[in-house]
Parts: structure tokens; C-alpha cells; sequence
């Protein structure tokens, strides 16, 4: 996705004031990508090919000035340290990572979320959903949010990977996980409207807000 920087976008615009090596561009590259690296011994075909989808994607780091990951787990693999070691050779030196739950924690692997960035981030926070089940059950999901400064102006960035629905499930299960898929939502907003309050409106006004992902929504 191309931001385009002389595009309106729900009555807020980022002005042409480019630094560093995007400079003479009008736009900022954008990709939101669910990368479908899960932790080992979960796979779908052979090891789904995760170093290989790897290796071929780092080639292509250079194309992106922000990027949004979802299924991009730590647990039991070092996938995720190796893409933020590569990605900062090529100029995207600031990230934001879900965190990785603690020994004695519900759940057994982080959720998942990875956001690379060219441009400083000068703010984050992060919020975990109340509840996830069924597959999702052992993933800490949540939403992370990035203040990104470009030029004299930010990007509010949130990433998230909402509650899936599994079609081999009974269709009891699948209303379950469509509720919770509706609760993680009132959640996301109810987390974007209060970071937002804390905000200055002036730099809303001239900003531009973004919420990335995988919203598991047709």
C-alpha cells in the first residue's frame, strides 16, 4: 500500500515534508503482512517453508518504509530477531515487538505482531485482548501502537491480529469465536479513542491515523 503524502484521508493530510532517504518521494510504502510463521511444531505443509518465505522476503525489505507483521511468533525460533537484524541493515532501524509472555503466564507464545519502521518512533504503547480461543487460545493478541515522526508531522499507527474462525470447528465454536472476534473489537477501538484522547488535537489535525492488521473479517 502507497500513502500517498497529497492524498486526503478522512480530512487529515501529511504535507510533502520528506527526510532522510525518501526524500524527492510523495509517498511512504506501506505493507501490513500476515507472514504465517507460527511457532514449531505448528505446521500446515511440511514446515510451511518458513525460512525459505523467510529468506526470499528479506530480499525485499528494501521496497517498504513501514511494515506490519502479524504471525510472526518468537517462540522456539529466532524468525523474528533475524527479520529485525536484516531489516535495520537496510535502513529500518525502529521497531515495535509483541511481548513475549512470562514464565508464568496463560499462554505460551507472544501475539505475534512486528512493526519495522525508517521513520523514528517517538511514541508506543501496547494493549493485550481480554480473551482469545479455539487455535488462538495459546496466543497473547493484542494491538500495538507506533507514534511515527515523518518530517514535522506523524503517522498513529496500530497494528493487531484479531480472534480467527476455524471452519473445522462445530458451528457452536465458530459463534463462540465470532463473539470474541467482535469483543477484540470493541477493545481495538475502545484502545485507539484513549490513546488518541492523550494526544494533542493539533497534531491529529495535520497527521494522519492508521489502523493495520488482520481483522480474520471478510
Amino acid at each position: 500500500t502507497e500513502i500517498f503524502i497529497n492524498r486526503k484521508y478522512n480530512g487529515n493530510k501529511i504535507s510533502e515534508n520528506i527526510s532522510g532517504k525518501n526524500s524527492g518521494r510523495n509517498s511512504i510504502r506501506l505493507l501490513t503482512y500476515n507472514f504465517f510463521c507460527r511457532p514449531p511444531p505448528v505446521n500446515t505443509n511440511k514446515d510451511d517453508y518458513k525460512d525459505a518465505r523467510l529468506k526470499d522476503f528479506l530480499e525485499q525489505l528494501p521496497n517498504f518504509d513501514i511494515i506490519c507483521f502479524q504471525e510472526l511468533f518468537t517462540t522456539l525460533n529466532d524468525r523474528k530477531h533475524r527479520m529485525i537484524r536484516e531489516a535495520a541493515k537496510t535502513g529500518l532501524k525502529y521497531y515495535l515487538s509483541s511481548k513475549v509472555p512470562s514464565f508464568f503466564s496463560k499462554y505460551l507464545c507472544d501475539g505475534g505482531l512486528l512493526i519495522l519502521s525508517r521513520y523514528e518512533i517517538v511514541d508506543h504503547d501496547s494493549y493485550e485482548y481480554f480473551i482469545n480461543i479455539s487455535g488462538d487460545a495459546p496466543s497473547n493478541k493484542g494491538v500495538l501502537y507506533a507514534k511515527i515522526k515523518i518530517g514535522d508531522q506523524y503517522l498513529f499507527l496500530f497494528d493487531t491480529h484479531l480472534q480467527a474462525s476455524y471452519l473445522d470447528d462445530s458451528q457452536r465454536n465458530i459463534d463462540c469465536t465470532i463473539q470474541v472476534r467482535m469483543a477484540q473489537t470493541e477493545e481495538l477501538i475502545n484502545f485507539i479513542y484513549n490513546k488518541l484522547f492523550t494526544i494533542p488535537k493539533y497534531e491529529i489535525k495535520t497527521g494522519l491515523i492508521l489502523v493495520a492488521g488482520d481483522f480474520n473479517i471478510d
